[in-house]
């Protein structure tokens, strides 16, 4: 049995530990939202987080497999930051997911571009993390898909949506959302932005869209 001095010698590194990755990832959110997945290195992301250069490969053992957790990383808090807003109804949480996402490109975390950063550069043939990347967005859609079924049982959502071609055309168009915002961050007006989404996708749940 480990004596009171281990125990929390052990805790110590565990919590130098955790916080050497939470620096590390941090830096390579920052770093790739500015320079692109190709322009930055794991020497870059340690000394940029206040360690050796060394030390991102340390931890992580190669870009994509630190891409493969940053993946994972934004999409957490994303989901962190949803699962603390209070939905009554599928349209109602379908509509904050959407007004959340256009929110956090304007808070001071990094993860939201970067991750956006990371899904373009899966785009030519042949690209790294590709797979990494259809996992994280197949996920996405089935959390979609369960909330237009969660609605259509509740009554908020028509039983003519199609769960599967609203989760596509819902993730596209808050991904086109975030491209814009990094190609042309002068266009963002959230407070226009986000009454549009809440318009749209009202209209595409109840079935009054045109077209439905």
């Amino acid at each position: 049995m480990a004596t009171k001095k281990e125990q929390i010698s052990r805790r110590t590194q565990e919590e130098r530990r955790a916080e050497a990755e939470e620096a590390l990832i941090r830096s390579a959110l920052e770093l790739i939202s500015t320079n692109g997945v190709a322009r930055t290195s794991l020497a870059e992301i340690g000394q940029r987080a206040g360690y050796s250069r060394g030390l991102a490969s340390h931890y992580f053992g190669s870009k994509d497999s630190l891409i493969n957790q940053l993946i994972s990383h934004a999409r957490r808090k994303y989901l962190q930051r949803i699962r603390g807003q209070r939905a009554g109804t599928g349209a109602e949480a379908l509509v904050m997911g959407a007004d959340e996402y256009v929110k956090e490109h304007y808070d001071p975390n990094p993860a939201t571009p970067a991750l956006i950063v990371m899904w373009g550069a899966t785009l030519p043939q042949g690209a790294n993390n590709t797979e990494a990347i259809a996992q994280a967005d197949e996920s996405a859609r089935r959390i979609i898909r369960k909330t237009i079924a969660q609605g259509q049982r509740d009554g908020s959502i028509s039983k003519d949506v199609d769960a599967e071609g609203f989760s596509v055309a819902y993730l596209g168009m808050l991904r086109g959302i975030a491209a814009q915002a990094l190609i042309s961050p002068e266009l963002m007006k959230p407070r226009k932005i986000r009454a549009e989404l809440k318009r749209f996708i009202g209209a595409a749940l109840s079935g009054s869209a045109p077209g439905c």
